[in-house]
């Protein structure tokens, strides 16, 4: 969490919006698990949902 944190746009993370979403976003903490979330301002990244790749089907 800290690297999250840190830096959210780390390669590692994956980070990209999820498509047909204004503004959510995916990060992989692995090949199977996703944090879904959003900015909220210019500083607080707030988590939507955590889970296996398949949380991707509710967004």
């Amino acid at each position: 969490m800290r690297l999250f944190v840190e830096n959210i746009l780390h390669p590692s993370f994956r980070t990209k919006k999820l498509r047909g979403q204004e503004d959510l976003y995916e990060s992989s903490i692995n090949m199977d698990i996703r944090i879904i979330w959003y900015f909220e301002g210019d500083e607080l990244i707030v988590l939507i949902d955590i889970g296996h790749h398949d949380i991707l089907n509710k967004y």
